[in-house]
């Protein structure tokens, strides 16, 4: 199944990623030398419109690469899509199960798990794909995926 544009990682120019991951090394080298790094790393928000951290810094490579680690920063925080249907979820659940789970070598992984959890009610929905519970079967399908992370109510307090 083709994916509506909106549902798509949005293309970023490589040149911006390159930018991006080369002042994220500067910042940790900075960091780990016990050297300022207060500016750039203002100037990095500044830059890419997020709020990264001292401890963002000090663990972007749990995103594969300083490169991983770009490509969140400078794609939509929650890409929030109204009227995302049950199919799409159900091809972003497959694409996912086909091998763009986290820590992959390909940088629109983490774009699908995003827009998987951020399109759902329950909390880490994604986590139903990369660690389904037993209740779930083994291997259990998209589908079954999809409609369990679905059928998720919150407790009322």
């Amino acid at each position: 199944m083709d994916l509506r544009p909106e549902l798509l990682p949005p293309p970023v120019e490589p040149a911006r990623i390159a930018t991006i991951a080369a002042a994220v090394e500067r910042i940790a080298g900075l960091m780990e030398a016990g050297a300022p790094y207060e500016a750039e790393l203002a100037a990095l928000n500044e830059d890419t419109g997020t709020g990264v951290t001292e401890h963002d810094i000090h663990t972007y490579d749990n995103w594969g690469s300083a490169e991983a680690f770009a490509h969140l920063l400078v794609r939509p925080s929650y890409p929030r899509v109204p009227d995302i249907t049950r199919d799409e979820l159900i091809e972003i659940a497959r694409r996912l199960m086909a091998g763009l789970g986290p820590q992959s070598d390909d940088p629109d992984a983490d774009w699908y798990a995003l827009l998987f959890d951020t399109n759902l009610t329950m909390p880490s929905a994604s986590s139903l794909i990369f660690d389904p519970p037993g209740e779930l079967g083994p291997g259990p399908s998209a589908e079954r995926i999809v409609d369990t992370a679905l059928s998720y109510r919150p407790i009322a307090l």
